[in-house]
């Protein structure tokens, strides 16, 4: 497996770690008076009492006890209103942290409860990625004022619950995972843990091997809270390899062995409730040797020894339907690759996600577009079709320039307990700059088959095929353990 590979499962891994109808009333047994009972007497009006007789006639005394009984009466307003969310309450929980929940669901707090929206709750649940199964319900208890003896007003008091149930899934596992595409292969394992101290912290130590390269990689990350809570995320990673990279039609095109490092670090702050910002920074080094041009090209490929600038922002928003997490999802990204010979390399990326059930919930719309492009940077820094989302490309295939598409569906025809099976096609559409620095457009088919476990909080398994029709080319993948 060629460097394409490397660098695909290498940012999954890391994305991965840095890296997602009414409300139920349940009323109370006990039975509260709408109105109190009327006061047990009312003084009359004795004529010539002047002293204690008003304009009209009426006496104080028959006014004061009025007034009294008008006290006693429930305020129209508060009392008829339904009681906003006061108390959070979980079950299930085993690893995660009820603080960190809590956290994560205090937006909900003070929001009345006929107005709350139980599948919002549900969907932000089953986005943090670290439960089977999120059941979110309100319920309508009697405050403790609520006696017998209490005033009416008293015993006219309710509060809404919030009452969550969880199912987590395993999150700490050792991961084996293995893929091929067009006869490459690669394997790896990694350990890994998605929730690590039940705060989502998520943390992996692993490699990544293949018959011509070898990847040690180790990173740790903890999410973003809010603005006053930012997140972070530390890694690195040694590698060695025999690199190979072609054209289009896949003609040999460089090849080289190297050995090299990266380290890097990051920061990130959610700005909102669907919008983050991260900015981080990256030292790289990389010894070439044996370098190599093919089929007439003239490709300046040396070691190098580079420090990194990178910004990114992204806003997203998601809903669980039961069957698949869909959302919208808008990013942008920039990098600037500084050299120690003083050149300096940027590079922009943007990307546009929609995915939208249609006609049932098994059934999905999942279109994206993408574009990416680098200024004067190191050959292995530059782009592939999985910079852009797109499958028709070689897979050693790198350009500066990349702008592509997709659209199509995805149907999940059967759900068991432990895994979710679904079939998916899409068509793609590509434009990018090819080895002479010609723009070329190209387009195809693609399509397969994947199963989601239920269980645990990584990929399963996964087919894949795609044509690219003017190149007259196919491609087809399988893998466990990672998205391809």
């Amino acid at each position: 497996m060629h460097m394409k590979s490397l660098f695909r499962i290498q940012s999954i891994l890391t994305c991965i770690l840095l890296l997602r109808s009414a409300p139920a009333f349940s009323q109370d047994a006990a039975t509260v008076p709408l109105l109190p009972p009327p006061p047990a007497a009312i003084p009359a009006y004795i004529p010539g009492d002047t002293a204690e007789a008003g304009a009209d006639g009426s006496s104080n005394a028959a006014a004061e006890a009025g007034a009294d009984y008008a006290d006693d009466l429930p305020a129209a307003s508060p009392a008829a209103l339904p009681p906003a969310i006061s108390e959070i309450r979980i079950d299930g929980l085993k690893k995660t942290r009820e603080s960190y929940l809590q956290t994560i669901l205090k937006k909900y707090r003070a929001i009345p409860a006929d107005a709350l929206d139980l599948h919002e709750v549900e969907t932000a649940l089953q986005a943090e990625g670290i439960f089977e199964t999120a059941t979110a319900e309100v319920l309508i208890e009697a405050t403790a004022d609520s006696a017998p003896d209490s005033s009416p007003r008293q015993a006219a008091a309710k509060t809404a619950v919030l009452h969550i149930t969880v199912q987590e899934k395993i999150s700490f596992i050792p991961l084996p995972f293995a893929a091929s595409s067009n006869g490459s292969a690669l394997g790896g394992l990694f350990i890994l843990d998605t929730n690590a101290f039940g705060v989502k912290d998520m943390y992996m130590i692993g490699g990544v091997f293949s018959a011509t390269s070898l990847v040690a990689m180790t990173n740790f990350s903890k999410p973003s809270l809010s603005r006053t809570r930012p997140g972070f995320s530390v890694g690195g990673s040694v590698s060695k390899n025999n690199a190979e990279f072609t054209d289009m039609e896949e003609d040999d095109l460089l090849s080289y062995d190297a050995v090299g490092f990266n380290v890097h670090a990051a920061v990130s702050d959610r700005l909102s409730e669907h919008s983050q910002l991260s900015l981080g920074v990256s030292y790289s080094q990389s010894d070439l040797h044996n370098v190599e041009s093919h089929n007439g090209y003239s490709i300046e490929a040396d070691s190098y020894k580079a420090v990194a600038a990178t910004a990114s922002w992204g806003m997203a928003t998601q809903d669980w339907n039961g069957w698949f997490m869909s959302g919208k999802s808008l990013s942008l990204s920039g990098n600037v690759r500084f050299y120690t010979d003083g050149t300096v390399s940027p590079s922009a990326a943007a990307r546009l996600v929609l995915e939208q059930s249609v006609l049932s919930p098994r059934l999905r719309l999942v279109s994206q577009v993408n574009g990416a492009c680098w200024y004067n940077d190191h050959f292995s820094q530059l782009g592939s079709g999985s910079s852009v989302g797109v499958a028709i490309l070689p897979d050693d295939f790198r350009s500066a320039k990349l702008a592509g598409g997709t659209a199509g569906f995805e149907y999940a025809f059967a759900k068991a307990r432990w895994a979710l099976f679904s079939v998916y096609a899409n068509y793609q559409a590509v434009y990018n700059e090819d080895s002479d620095e010609t723009m070329r457009f190209t387009h195809g088919a693609s399509g397969g088959l994947r199963m989601y476990l239920t269980k645990i909080a990584f990929p399963a398994l996964a087919f894949g095929l795609a044509y690219n029709v003017p190149l007259s080319m196919v491609k087809w993948s399988a893998a466990f353990g990672v998205s391809m």
